[in-house]
């Protein structure tokens, strides 16, 4: 499992974002230099906001929304 805040770089994520980003690294490489030349598939997921007790910490209503109105299929939330 990914996640879009390796590419988005959103502030307050970065040691998070760091991890996922190294992650989909790893998965470059082996799916083209390593597994890939044998026929083997490697694939992540990179799942957008989730609706959880870490995604609401911290967060605003107005921050909250931000996310609901940046999803391209009119994200919904859950709390």
């Amino acid at each position: 499992m990914s996640s879009l805040l390796a590419v988005t770089l959103l502030p307050g994520y970065a040691a998070y974002a760091a991890s996922k980003a190294a992650m989909e690294a790893m998965l470059r490489v082996t799916s083209t230099k390593e597994l890939g030349p044998v026929r083997v598939t490697v694939n992540c997921v990179a799942p957008g906001p989730v609706a959880t007790e870490l995604f609401f910490q911290g967060k605003s209503e107005e921050a909250v929304e931000s996310f609901r109105a940046g999803h391209p299929m009119g994200l919904r939330l859950l709390s």
